[in-house]
Formats: structure tokens, C-alpha cells, sequence
């Protein structure tokens, strides 16, 4: 009897002792942090051997809300290229549309995608491509030629993609173009209907139209063009222009405030057009109230 009690101690003991020593030599390491978006986001260390498998853990909708929000306002590395800007809307519910905003000779992506904000309130996502700066140590840019352009632009949609995919629809955005990237937004983007069927040119891009040139941007998929001016020489050359993507079934709309002068803030005439621009694209809803 002596016997089998100390043979019973001893597995108790041994027990005890392997317990002890699983948790001082055996616990997880700490979590792992992610490299990518949102910051703050940690792996969760391995969980110990169990008799029983847990169950996978699914993510909710309440927890992808419960996801800290993306800054307003952030800039975005793009291989090859200088740093875009994004802009996402402040409480919309993500993934929102894309518009591409690109600058006149001498602004900044910047500018422009504060400026693309303001029109659209609380939805969608705003790029703002960077071309290369015309003085070094000065935020002034611009876009060497058309080509340029459309290698800089396309690189930032991919960019923006890859690093926010649950975040941004950046299917059939709209591209917006201020001087030279209304310029030479009108000459590179007619192939490139199906990735941005619809458009806004303001205070450039007027006179650059077609028959041939409309006819390219409505076979590859685009839909309306929105012209706005200053002046009235764009004015003038705008409505010739929409004449030619009527003609062969683009929408086309001039708005204009001539004596406004070629100022970024022309772009603002978007604002009442928003509707007749974004409609029967349900992805884009509808302003926020306190933007009306």
C-alpha cells in the first residue's frame, strides 16, 4: 500500500513540475506587427496546444468598421515617380470611388486634392498624381509632355491600388485634369475610356479635340466630358470641341464664369454639375448633408 501511494505521489509531482515549467519556458512569444495598412494592426501569437481546435475567426463588418480610418490626407510612393497625394473622405463608408485630380504647370498634387475635396464633400477617394518639380526645394511641378503624363498617372492608380485595395474602387474613375493636365489630359487619356470613362477639363484640354480623337475616347468606353472656363477663348473653343464628342455619342457640358481667369478654383463650377457627372454609378451616392 506504502508502495503504490508514493508511486501516485510521484506522478502528481511530475505533473505539477511540467506544468511549472510550459509556463515559464513555453509561452508565445509577443505578437508580430504588420507592415501594412492600418498601422497598429498585430499578428496574434500562436495559441498553446489545446484538446480542443478553435474555431477560425471570421472578421464582421463591425469589426472591419471598427478599423482605425485613414488620414484625410496622405501621401503615396509610386516606383519611379515622385510622391502622389490621396485624400479619402472623412466618414463615407469605405471602399469609395477614385477621381484623379492632376495639376497645372507650377501647382501640387496638394492643392489639387484639397481642392477636389471641397467640391465632393464626404465621398470618394481623390488622386493627385505628381509630376516632377520645375525648381529644386520648390513644391511647383509639372508634366513634361502628354506621355509623361500618362505613364505618372497610371502608375499612381496601380500604386494606390496595391497599397489600399479595401479601401478604394479605383474602377472607371473619373479624371480630372487644371491646365496642362487638362492639356495634355485631353491628347493621352481617348485610349483610356474603359479606365476613366468620364471627364473634367477645366481651363485646358478645349481645343484638342476631333472627330477622330472623340471617336477613340467613345470606342474605348467614354461616357461625358465636363468642360469649365475662365474665359473665353475656352469658352468658345470648348463648345466646338463638345460638338465633336456629341457628334459621336459622348455627353459633353460646358460650364463657364468667364472674366474668373485661369485659376484653379474655376474647377469649383464642378460643383453643381456633380449629379449630371457621377449619375448611374451608384458607387457614388450622394454628398453629406453639410456639403449642399
Amino acid at each position: 500500500m506504502a508502495k503504490r501511494r508514493c508511486v501516485a505521489l510521484g506522478v502528481l509531482c511530475a505533473s505539477f513540475v511540467g506544468c511549472g515549467a510550459h509556463a515559464r519556458g513555453d509561452a508565445a512569444p509577443g505578437g508580430k506587427r504588420f507592415d501594412g495598412f492600418p498601422p497598429g494592426d498585430v499578428i496574434a501569437p500562436s495559441a498553446p496546444t489545446a484538446t480542443r481546435t478553435a474555431p477560425p475567426q471570421i472578421e464582421t463588418p463591425e469589426a472591419s468598421d471598427a478599423r482605425p480610418r485613414p488620414p484625410p490626407f496622405a501621401e503615396l510612393d509610386v516606383p519611379g515617380f515622385d510622391r502622389a497625394v490621396v485624400s479619402f473622405p472623412p466618414s463615407a463608408p469605405l471602399p469609395q470611388p477614385l477621381l484623379v485630380s492632376t495639376h497645372g504647370a507650377g501647382d501640387s498634387p496638394a492643392q489639387m486634392c484639397e481642392l477636389w475635396r471641397g467640391i465632393l464633400g464626404d465621398r470618394g477617394v481623390v488622386l493627385c498624381p505628381a509630376g516632377p518639380r520645375m525648381r529644386a526645394h520648390e513644391e511647383g511641378r509639372y508634366y513634361p509632355d502628354h506621355h509623361a503624363l500618362e505613364k505618372i498617372t497610371l502608375a499612381s492608380i496601380r500604386a494606390l491600388a496595391e497599397k489600399y485595395p479595401a479601401l478604394v474602387d479605383a474602377r472607371r474613375a473619373v479624371y480630372s485634369g487644371y491646365s496642362q493636365g487638362a492639356t495634355m489630359g485631353a491628347l493621352m487619356i481617348p485610349p483610356y475610356g474603359a479606365e476613366c470613362p468620364r471627364l473634367v477639363l477645366a481651363e485646358g484640354g478645349f481645343d484638342d479635340w476631333s472627330l477622330e480623337r472623340a471617336s477613340t475616347f467613345r470606342k474605348s468606353g467614354g461616357e461625358r466630358v465636363l468642360f469649365i472656363c475662365g474665359r473665353q477663348r475656352c469658352k468658345d473653343a470648348a463648345r466646338r470641341s463638345a460638338a465633336y464628342l456629341e457628334n459621336v455619342g459622348v455627353t459633353a457640358h460646358v460650364v463657364s464664369h468667364v472674366g474668373e481667369g485661369h485659376v484653379v478654383r474655376i474647377a469649383e463650377l464642378a460643383t453643381p454639375e456633380l449629379d449630371w457627372l457621377l449619375e448611374d454609378d451608384p458607387r457614388w451616392g450622394t454628398p453629406s448633408a453639410d456639403h449642399d
